[in-house]
Protein backbone atom coordinates (compact mmCIF):
# COMPACT_ATOMS: atom_id res chain seq x y z
CA UNK A 1 0.00 0.00 0.00
CA UNK A 2 1.28 3.17 -0.94
CA UNK A 3 0.90 5.86 1.79
CA UNK A 4 -0.08 9.71 1.09
CA UNK A 5 0.90 12.62 4.05
CA UNK A 6 -0.74 16.07 3.34
CA UNK A 7 0.25 19.26 5.58
CA UNK A 8 -1.63 21.92 5.48
CA UNK A 9 -2.55 24.79 7.27
CA UNK A 10 -5.57 26.06 5.30
CA UNK A 11 -8.31 24.00 5.60
CA UNK A 12 -10.45 24.66 2.83
CA UNK A 13 -7.28 24.17 0.37
CA UNK A 14 -6.47 21.04 2.63
CA UNK A 15 -9.92 19.09 1.81
CA UNK A 16 -8.99 20.43 -2.08
CA UNK A 17 -5.80 18.57 -2.14
CA UNK A 18 -7.46 15.62 -0.50
CA UNK A 19 -10.49 15.47 -3.05
CA UNK A 20 -7.75 15.50 -5.94
CA UNK A 21 -5.31 12.73 -4.32
CA UNK A 22 -8.64 10.32 -3.82
CA UNK A 23 -9.75 10.95 -7.16
CA UNK A 24 -7.15 10.21 -8.97
CA UNK A 25 -6.67 6.85 -6.58
CA UNK A 26 -10.36 5.91 -7.53
CA UNK A 27 -9.89 6.43 -11.34
CA UNK A 28 -6.58 4.85 -11.41
CA UNK A 29 -7.02 1.97 -8.96
CA UNK A 30 -3.74 3.26 -7.41
CA UNK A 31 -3.05 1.16 -3.97
CA UNK A 32 -2.74 3.89 -2.08
CA UNK A 33 -4.51 6.04 0.33
CA UNK A 34 -3.94 9.03 2.69
CA UNK A 35 -3.00 8.38 5.92
CA UNK A 36 -2.37 11.58 7.62
CA UNK A 37 -4.59 14.98 6.51
CA UNK A 38 -3.53 17.61 8.89
CA UNK A 39 -2.02 21.31 9.61
CA UNK A 40 0.61 20.47 12.26
CA UNK A 41 3.69 18.83 11.32
CA UNK A 42 4.05 16.69 14.20
CA UNK A 43 1.07 14.67 13.54
CA UNK A 44 3.11 13.47 9.79
CA UNK A 45 6.52 13.18 11.73
CA UNK A 46 4.59 10.54 14.17
CA UNK A 47 2.63 8.86 11.44
CA UNK A 48 6.09 8.37 9.17
CA UNK A 49 7.89 7.02 12.54
CA UNK A 50 4.90 4.75 13.34
CA UNK A 51 4.71 3.29 9.49
CA UNK A 52 7.17 0.85 8.47
CA UNK A 53 6.70 1.19 4.63
CA UNK A 54 9.17 3.99 3.42
CA UNK A 55 8.61 5.62 0.16
CA UNK A 56 5.68 7.57 0.93
CA UNK A 57 4.52 11.04 -0.86
CA UNK A 58 4.24 13.97 1.12
CA UNK A 59 1.86 17.23 0.08
CA UNK A 60 3.65 20.08 2.30
CA UNK A 61 3.01 23.77 2.28
CA UNK A 62 6.12 25.98 3.35
CA UNK A 63 4.47 28.53 5.39
CA UNK A 64 2.33 26.66 8.08
CA UNK A 65 0.40 27.92 10.86
CA UNK A 66 2.60 31.74 10.32
CA UNK A 67 5.60 30.31 10.11
CA UNK A 68 8.03 30.49 7.30
CA UNK A 69 10.04 27.63 7.07
CA UNK A 70 8.18 25.33 9.13
CA UNK A 71 7.11 22.63 6.07
CA UNK A 72 10.65 23.11 4.88
CA UNK A 73 11.93 21.64 9.08
CA UNK A 74 9.40 19.10 8.22
CA UNK A 75 10.60 17.73 5.10
CA UNK A 76 14.11 17.46 6.36
CA UNK A 77 12.22 15.52 9.68
CA UNK A 78 10.69 13.48 7.26
CA UNK A 79 14.32 13.11 5.06
CA UNK A 80 15.89 11.43 8.07
CA UNK A 81 13.26 9.19 8.54
CA UNK A 82 12.10 8.02 4.57
CA UNK A 83 15.16 8.15 2.33
CA UNK A 84 12.86 7.12 -0.13
CA UNK A 85 10.12 9.59 0.14
CA UNK A 86 8.36 11.86 -2.64
CA UNK A 87 7.80 15.29 -1.23
CA UNK A 88 5.97 18.05 -3.35
CA UNK A 89 5.41 21.06 -2.03
CA UNK A 90 2.66 23.59 -2.54
CA UNK A 91 3.04 26.80 -1.72
CA UNK A 92 3.00 30.49 -2.78
CA UNK A 93 6.61 31.22 -1.68
CA UNK A 94 8.79 31.15 -4.89
CA UNK A 95 11.77 32.99 -3.86
CA UNK A 96 12.16 30.02 -1.18
CA UNK A 97 12.77 26.83 -3.75
CA UNK A 98 16.48 27.22 -3.79
CA UNK A 99 16.21 26.62 -0.14
CA UNK A 100 15.27 23.43 -0.72
CA UNK A 101 18.49 22.73 -2.11
CA UNK A 102 20.65 24.08 1.07
CA UNK A 103 18.70 22.12 3.16
CA UNK A 104 18.65 18.72 1.08
CA UNK A 105 15.63 17.60 1.25
CA UNK A 106 15.37 16.62 -2.33
CA UNK A 107 11.83 17.60 -3.49
CA UNK A 108 10.27 16.12 -6.11
CA UNK A 109 8.31 18.78 -7.62
CA UNK A 110 7.76 22.48 -6.46
CA UNK A 111 4.19 23.96 -7.33
CA UNK A 112 3.08 27.31 -7.14
CA UNK A 113 -0.52 28.00 -5.17
CA UNK A 114 -0.45 31.69 -6.95
CA UNK A 115 -0.95 30.60 -10.55
CA UNK A 116 -4.52 29.30 -9.44
CA UNK A 117 -5.84 25.72 -8.60
CA UNK A 118 -6.68 24.39 -11.88
CA UNK A 119 -2.82 24.49 -12.47
CA UNK A 120 -1.88 22.95 -9.58
CA UNK A 121 -4.86 20.50 -9.81
CA UNK A 122 -3.14 19.44 -13.73
CA UNK A 123 0.17 19.18 -11.62
CA UNK A 124 -0.53 17.27 -9.04
CA UNK A 125 -2.25 14.87 -11.08
CA UNK A 126 1.11 14.67 -13.09
CA UNK A 127 3.29 14.29 -10.03
CA UNK A 128 0.78 11.40 -8.82
CA UNK A 129 0.73 9.21 -12.04
CA UNK A 130 4.61 9.90 -12.80
CA UNK A 131 5.49 8.68 -9.07
CA UNK A 132 3.48 5.94 -9.38
CA UNK A 133 4.92 4.60 -12.88
CA UNK A 134 8.32 5.44 -11.40
CA UNK A 135 7.44 3.15 -7.80
CA UNK A 136 6.09 0.56 -10.45
CA UNK A 137 8.89 0.25 -12.69
CA UNK A 138 11.49 0.18 -9.17
CA UNK A 139 9.07 -2.50 -8.18
CA UNK A 140 9.58 -4.89 -10.68
CA UNK A 141 13.29 -4.63 -10.51
CA UNK A 142 13.30 -4.47 -6.47
CA UNK A 143 11.86 -7.86 -6.97
CA UNK A 144 15.26 -9.07 -8.01
CA UNK A 145 16.43 -7.27 -4.21
CA UNK A 146 16.30 -8.24 -0.65
CA UNK A 147 15.50 -4.95 0.59
CA UNK A 148 16.83 -4.11 4.57
CA UNK A 149 17.37 -1.30 6.81
CA UNK A 150 19.97 -0.62 9.52
CA UNK A 151 19.33 2.88 11.34
CA UNK A 152 18.53 5.24 8.47
CA UNK A 153 20.53 3.39 5.96
CA UNK A 154 18.05 1.06 3.03
CA UNK A 155 20.46 -1.46 2.09
CA UNK A 156 19.96 -4.30 -0.74
CA UNK A 157 21.33 -7.65 -1.53
CA UNK A 158 20.30 -9.91 -4.49
CA UNK A 159 18.21 -12.28 -3.88
CA UNK A 160 19.89 -15.09 -5.35
CA UNK A 161 22.38 -14.13 -2.52
CA UNK A 162 19.79 -14.78 -0.02
CA UNK A 163 19.83 -18.44 1.54
CA UNK A 164 18.06 -17.94 4.76
CA UNK A 165 16.52 -15.66 7.52
CA UNK A 166 15.96 -16.60 10.94
CA UNK A 167 15.53 -15.02 14.67
CA UNK A 168 17.05 -13.84 17.05
CA UNK A 169 17.71 -14.13 20.76
CA UNK A 170 17.47 -10.70 20.55
CA UNK A 171 13.53 -9.39 20.69
CA UNK A 172 12.64 -7.87 17.03
CA UNK A 173 16.30 -8.52 15.45
CA UNK A 174 16.75 -11.17 12.51
CA UNK A 175 20.04 -12.81 11.12
CA UNK A 176 20.15 -12.70 7.54
CA UNK A 177 22.75 -15.64 6.50
CA UNK A 178 23.72 -14.99 2.65
CA UNK A 179 26.23 -16.49 0.00
CA UNK A 180 29.76 -14.70 1.91
CA UNK A 181 27.95 -13.00 4.63
CA UNK A 182 25.74 -12.52 7.95
CA UNK A 183 23.67 -9.64 8.07
CA UNK A 184 21.60 -8.54 11.63
CA UNK A 185 18.40 -6.03 11.62
CA UNK A 186 15.65 -5.23 12.77
CA UNK A 187 12.26 -6.93 11.37
CA UNK A 188 9.54 -9.38 11.50
CA UNK A 189 9.55 -12.94 9.42
CA UNK A 190 5.88 -12.49 9.27
CA UNK A 191 5.60 -9.48 7.29
CA UNK A 192 9.07 -10.05 5.02
CA UNK A 193 7.21 -13.25 4.04
CA UNK A 194 4.30 -11.35 3.20
CA UNK A 195 6.53 -8.83 1.02
CA UNK A 196 8.77 -11.67 -0.61
CA UNK A 197 6.08 -14.67 -1.50
CA UNK A 198 9.40 -16.64 -2.82
CA UNK A 199 10.11 -17.41 0.05
CA UNK A 200 9.37 -19.95 2.29
CA UNK A 201 8.66 -20.03 5.92
CA UNK A 202 9.94 -23.84 6.56
CA UNK A 203 9.31 -22.99 10.63
CA UNK A 204 8.57 -20.29 12.91
CA UNK A 205 12.10 -19.66 13.08
CA UNK A 206 12.86 -19.66 9.81
CA UNK A 207 12.25 -18.05 6.68
CA UNK A 208 14.48 -19.21 3.52
CA UNK A 209 14.94 -19.39 -0.22
CA UNK A 210 14.16 -22.56 -1.70
CA UNK A 211 16.33 -21.95 -4.63
CA UNK A 212 19.54 -21.68 -2.95
CA UNK A 213 18.37 -25.57 -1.32
CA UNK A 214 21.07 -27.87 -1.86
CA UNK A 215 19.75 -30.92 0.07
CA UNK A 216 16.54 -31.66 2.08
CA UNK A 217 16.60 -34.52 4.89
CA UNK A 218 12.98 -35.59 5.52
CA UNK A 219 14.25 -37.94 8.22
CA UNK A 220 16.42 -35.38 10.18
CA UNK A 221 13.76 -32.35 9.05
CA UNK A 222 16.16 -30.32 7.52
CA UNK A 223 17.36 -28.05 4.68
CA UNK A 224 20.98 -27.51 3.93
CA UNK A 225 22.48 -24.67 1.74
CA UNK A 226 25.81 -24.22 -0.64
CA UNK A 227 27.81 -23.14 2.51
CA UNK A 228 26.70 -26.04 4.46
CA UNK A 229 24.25 -24.08 6.89
CA UNK A 230 21.04 -25.96 8.29
CA UNK A 231 17.81 -24.87 8.87
CA UNK A 232 14.75 -26.74 10.68
CA UNK A 233 11.80 -27.40 8.83
CA UNK A 234 8.69 -28.35 11.03
CA UNK A 235 6.90 -31.31 10.58
CA UNK A 236 3.79 -30.08 8.98
CA UNK A 237 5.72 -27.76 6.29
CA UNK A 238 8.00 -30.90 5.43
CA UNK A 239 5.45 -32.49 2.31
CA UNK A 240 4.74 -28.73 1.47
CA UNK A 241 8.70 -27.69 1.00
CA UNK A 242 9.62 -31.38 -0.98
CA UNK A 243 6.70 -30.88 -3.42
CA UNK A 244 8.06 -27.39 -4.24
CA UNK A 245 11.63 -29.01 -4.77
CA UNK A 246 10.28 -31.43 -6.65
Amino acid sequence: MFHIYLCEDNLQQLNTYKQIVNNQILIFEYEAQIVQATDNPLDIITATRMNNERGGLYLIDIELNGQKERGLNLAAGIRSLDVLAKIIFITTHSEMSFLTFERKVEPFDYILKDRGIESVKKQLEEDLRLVWKRRNTIGEKMKTLFTYQIGNRIRRIPMNDLLFIETSSVPHRLILHALHRVIEFNGNLTEIGKNYPKLFRCHKCFLINPENIVSLNTKERTVEFANHNKCDVSSRKIRELKKMLS
